[in-house]
């Protein structure tokens, strides 16, 4: 299973603009939730989900709604 390492960055493009990109730098994590910098300004915890397709682990940095981007390990 793809699992979020502290240190790494991730990235991910929007849907509506795919010019945007979005960075998440894990900072640390526990088992089930992962402390990140979201495009170097703003710190958060955020919960980890699993990928119903595969099995790597995603974040959702902005909330959950129909457009909103998906970090994925």
């Amino acid at each position: 299973m793809k699992q979020f390492e502290v240190g790494k960055t991730y990235k991910t493009r929007l849907a509506g603009d795919h010019n945007l990109e979005v960075t998440a730098e894990i900072l640390g994590r526990t088992p089930s939730t992962v402390i990140a910098l979201i495009d170097g300004e703003t710190k958060g915890r955020f919960k980890i989900s699993l990928d119903r397709f595969s099995t790597e682990e995603m974040i959702r940095p902005f909330g959950r709604y129909s457009m909103a981007p998906i970090i994925s390990a």
